[in-house]
Formats: C-alpha cells, structure tokens, sequence
C-alpha cells in the first residue's frame, strides 16, 4: 500500500508541475522562454488536467468501493465537502480580491474585460456552491483555474450512484455510458454541463475501471504492458490526422495525389448527426474528445506503469521525500498559483525588475516558496479537519 501511495504522489507531481509549465506563459518576462513552453502547453495543460482526473477515479474507487445504501452515499458527500470546498472557498476569496482589483494592485497585463461578468454576485453564488462547470454556459461563466473544482465536483456527485447500481465491471460501464449519454442529450437541449465535464469524464472511468480489476497489483508490472507508450503515440498521430479531417481548411492528398477534401468527412459526420438528433457541432465534440480521452488515457495508464516500475525499484528516501511533498501541496499549489504570481509579477513590474531577472526570482524562490506555504496549509487544513469532522 506504502508503494502505491508514492506510485500516485509521483503522478500528483508530474500533473501540477505540468500545469504550472502551462500557466507559466502568463507569468514569465523574458519572451524566448515564454514562447519555448508555449508550443507545448496545449498538451502539458491536457495531461496535466488528465493525470488529476485519473488519479481521482482510481483513488476514490480504491477507497470507497463499498456504496451500498444511501447512507453510504451522504457518507462519502460528506468527506468530499469537507475535503474540497475549505480551501476552494478560501481560493475563490483570493481570486475575487486579486482579479477583481479593488484597489489596483495588478499590472495592467492581467486586467480583464469580462471582470464584471466573473465576479458578479450571481456567479461568485454559483461558484460559492461548486456548480460552475454544472450551469455553464448559459447559467454561469467558469473562473480560469477553479473551472477544474466543478468539474471535479460534477463526478463526485455522480460517483456514489455508478457504484450503487453497479455490481460487476461490465454494468459500470454501461451504466456510465448511459449517463454521459443523458447529460449528453440535457447539455444539448438546456445549454448547460461545459463540454470540459464531457472531455474528462471518461478519464475518471477509466481510473475507476483499473482500480477495479486492480490493475497495478495484477499485471502492472508485466513487461508486454510495455506497449501502451507506443499505443499512446500512436494514437496522437491518428488524432492529428483527425483534426486535419474536420478542419475546412484542409485536404489530405494520398499517394495516388487523389484529394480527400475535409468536406467529405464534415458532410458524413453532419449526415450522422442529424440521423441520432444531434447538432453537427455536439458530434464533431464527441468525435474530437474520444480521440482525445483516448490519447490521455494511454497516457495515463502508460504513467502509472512507469511509477509503480519507478517505486518498485526503489526511490532513495530523500527522492521520496520530495515526491510526498510536492503530491501533499499541490491541490493548494493548484488553487492558489495564479494570484500569487499575478501579485509578484505585478510587484516586479511595479519596481522594474529585469525579465530574465524576474524570471529567475519566480523560478528559484517564488514557485519553492509557494510549494512550502501549501504544504503546510495542506497538513493544517487536514488536521483541523480530522479534529472537528471526525
């Protein structure tokens, strides 16, 4: 269990790392290094975002795999509020005293047009209950970063009941399809539940799945599983391929220099969608995010492969260490990066620090600094909740 643990914690690590790569592009002054990480941060923030996904579906699973009454239910409700919405709710304060800038401490970078609109009472109310990702976009607008809490909440909320009605592996999974195709069917007719939910809920599955069958006790560690890195390779490339088919602009010219026009497959994917009641656009989604979930999910899977290879062959205590630390800080980390460095960026401005300068401080002190702070926020927040909550 020990060596599970850290297996998991290095997957934390990579995730929030990744994302912090992704929102760095905002944050750094010298434009050659900016512009480096922004070619690749459509994927670190998709894996990033994926990793913690998957980590929760297997997690919860692996810790709540008996729901059998309703009060099970409220039982494991409970625990997620009381995990979730203190320091989700201390973030959102931040987010509306930083962006919202009362008393114009921003630089002038980080001023926002649609300000009025996100921290509005009506939806500061929504974001209150942990309902933005579930009423947008018609309802509600999702605050950058904390657009993730409601999604997660979302499949927190839907959890309890897969496993109750669930008794095998094969009625989960088909009592999952059949709810993403409800909310499916009640996102396109009201407008509402964000396409993000619809991108990530397969990846919760398949953490749940594979902590079902106890992937990474069974055959984790058999040497042919090997080939789901080259599998997640290759299915980025065959989801290029599909983006070149739907976009417009493109044609893809075969070897016998025949065209095949991205009409063609627009034209039969409109066919299709008009056959099952659906828009043309809801479709191209679908197509788009399976193709995508299924690159993450390899992805994710080849990752928990490479851990538990990592941890079974023996990190050096100060490694795990470090792993343990980064993996405990990092849902606070994630919560709060964004102000933080908003604030110190605007300070740098303010004095006219050098870029590369600033970029130096940010990575050498300000990011450490920031992993410290939540760490110990992490571990005083457990405890006052173990203390008065259990």
């Amino acid at each position: 269990m020990k060596e599970k643990i850290l297996a998991f914690d290095l997957l934390r690590a990579i995730a929030i790392l990744a994302i912090l790569l992704t929102h760095s592009t905002a944050y750094l002054g010298y434009k050659y290094l900016r512009y480096t990480i922004l070619i690749f941060t459509p994927f670190f923030a998709k894996i990033g975002l994926s990793l913690f996904i998957f980590i929760s579906g297997y997690l919860i699973h692996y810790n709540n795999s008996k729901i059998s009454s309703i009060k099970d239910v409220l039982i494991f409700y409970k625990k997620r509020i009381l995990r979730i919405f203190p320091l989700y709710w201390a973030a959102l304060a931040v987010f509306t005293f930083v962006f919202y800038d009362y008393f114009g401490i921003l630089s002038s970078q980080f001023t926002m047009s649609n300000a009025s609109t996100l921290f509005s009472f009506h939806n500061l109310l929504i974001h209150l209950l942990g309902m933005q990702m579930l009423l947008a976009p018609t309802y509600s607008t999702p605050l950058f970063t904390l657009h993730f809490v409601g999604t997660i909440i979302i499949l927190y909320l839907i959890y309890p009941f897969l496993m109750l009605y669930s008794k095998n592996t094969s009625r989960f999974l088909l009592i999952s399809f059949l709810v993403f195709m409800v909310l499916a069917l009640i996102s396109d007719s009201f407008k509402i539940i964000h396409e993000n939910f619809f991108s990530f809920y397969p990846i919760f599955i398949a953490g749940i799945v594979l902590s079902r069958v106890n992937v990474s006790d069974r055959w984790m560690y058999n040497p042919y599983f090997a080939i789901i890195p080259t599998l997640f390779f290759l299915s980025i490339l065959l989801q290029d391929r599909l983006f070149l088919l739907l976009d417009p602009r493109f044609s893809i010219i075969t070897t016998s220099s025949e065209a095949i026009s991205s009409s063609l497959a627009i034209t039969v994917i409109k066919g299709f969608a008009a056959s099952i009641g659906l828009s043309y656009e809801v479709v191209r989604f679908a197509f788009i995010s399976i193709s995508s979930d299924v690159s993450m999910i390899l992805f994710c899977v080849a990752q928990l492969w490479i851990a538990n290879i990592c941890i079974n062959d023996k990190f050096s205590p100060l490694i795990s260490s470090i792993i343990s630390y980064v993996s405990t800080a990092s849902y606070t980390v994630y919560l709060f990066h964004r102000p933080v460095l908003a604030l110190w960026i605007s300070l740098a401005d303010r004095i006219h620090i050098f870029p590369f300068l600033q970029d130096f401080v940010t990575i050498i002190l300000i990011v450490p600094a920031l992993f410290i702070i939540s760490y110990y926020i992490q571990n005083k927040e457990s405890l006052l909740r173990k203390r008065f909550f259990t």
